[in-house]
């Protein structure tokens, strides 16, 4: 424990609310009891009496200056810690009346001489000794605690992703207040320190994407610890690419346009190409290059959450064969035809005679016509072949003559 100061108990005297300084060390039980949030209770110094003197100490280790040691932006920030820590102290006391009581009259203090700062390895805190009393004099005087409006708060923004509520780390945010704009980026864990800004400031911070603001965050400065940024998560964006007839196209080049990058990926067996890392609403231009022309183009927007992004191409156009041509029917062996007359030794044609022909081992017997013509089919004969062909004659009878 540190004794931060000893008085003697003749010059102070306590406020009519608080009872006699006898009661100060039940009092400030009472205090521990009930503001043990954050160790709230660590405002107040603890009394301890010894005779005539009354010390005050803390269980805070750490350098100890009086307020009145302490530069003007020094006092400026010590006069809002206590604004804030008693705005604490009245949140944790609920519907607790006689502690809220308790603690809007220990707002009162003798003089400013009666705020201390201590450095922690902590941070800086604020200890108040001689809470509850006022100057033993004739008008029994006292110093009231009050917030300093004007004062610089340090304003940390911490951008992080919805949903997995990860990090956000080197991503781009705009910052306006007090009519600027500033460009930061996020450090490794998605922090943006903009130094120290007047109480009340309102501050607006967004992303620019395709030139429009968005994910729009307003604070006004209150002293948060941070001012919580929410992204979408950067999105990884699958590209299937299929023809007309829906036919998966594998192994099958791609060019993307983002962000001023340019990327040329290949489909892989299952016709998925993925562009990784992309923030929701960027515009992605995809077209197919072949000799040096772009073809099949398409234009996205990358959306949150969506699974899949198609991209169509002309299914080849195959020419069709010509149908074969029709079998060939099966050889069939036209007979040779040979067209024989006969005629009589005046050349005159003989009809209605039989003649027969010979041909190997085959015989033909035909008749002629009116005209002395007959058709003679064989199926198989060759050049110089010898048919032969015989006509019978028969003989006429000779009439006997009459006897006389």
């Amino acid at each position: 424990m540190q004794i931060i100061e000893k008085k003697s108990v003749k010059t102070i005297r306590p406020h009519r609310d608080s009872g006699s300084i006898n009661e100060f060390t039940i009092r400030y039980r009472y205090l521990t009891q009930n503001l043990q949030k954050n160790n709230a209770y660590q405002l107040y110094a603890e009394p301890l009496f010894s005779g005539k003197v009354i010390a005050w100490r803390t269980p805070l280790q750490g350098e100890i200056i009086n307020y009145s040691k302490l530069s003007g932006e020094q006092q400026k920030e010590v006069n809002f810690i206590l604004s804030q820590q008693i705005n604490e102290l009245l949140v944790q006391a609920g519907n607790n009346q006689e502690l809220k009581k308790m603690i809007n009259t220990y707002k009162k203090i003798p003089t400013s001489n009666d705020i201390y700062l201590i450095k922690t390895p902590t941070g800086d805190k604020v200890i108040l000794t001689q809470w509850g009393c006022m100057l033993d004099d004739s008008n029994g005087t006292h110093y009231t605690i009050k917030a300093d409006e004007q004062f610089p708060l340090p304003v940390v923004f911490k951008a992080i992703y919805q949903d997995e509520g990860g990090i956000a780390s080197e991503e781009e945010i705009i910052i306006e207040f007090n009519k600027n704009s500033n460009k930061e980026i996020t450090d490794e864990n998605g922090l943006i320190d903009l130094g120290k800004v007047i109480k009340g400031t309102q501050l607006k911070a967004y992303q620019i994407v395709e030139g429009k603001q968005r994910f729009v965050h307003d604070f006004e400065c209150d002293g948060s610890e941070y001012y919580i940024i929410e992204l979408p998560p950067l999105q990884t964006m699958n590209f299937i690419v299929k023809d007309t007839n829906g036919e998966i196209q594998t192994n099958y080049n791609f060019t993307f346009e983002y962000n001023n990058k340019n990327e040329e990926l290949t489909t892989d067996e299952n016709g998925i190409i993925q562009l990784e890392k992309i923030k929701v609403f960027t515009t992605v231009n995809a077209y197919h290059q072949e000799d040096d022309k772009n073809l099949y183009p398409h234009d996205f927007i990358c959306e949150q959450n969506k699974e899949q992004y198609l991209i169509t191409i002309p299914a080849p156009i195959i020419e069709e064969p010509p149908p074969p041509p029709p079998p060939e029917p099966e050889s069939v062996i036209e007979p040779n035809k040979i067209k024989v007359k006969l005629i009589d030794h005046k050349k005159r044609p003989i009809k209605n005679q039989e003649i027969e022909f010979k041909h190997k081992e085959k015989e033909y017997k035909l008749k002629t016509d009116e005209e002395g013509y007959c058709l003679l089919e064989i199926e198989e004969i060759e050049t110089d072949e010898i048919i032969k062909a015989v006509v019978k004659v028969q003989k006429k009878k000779k009439k006997k003559k009459d006897k006389e």
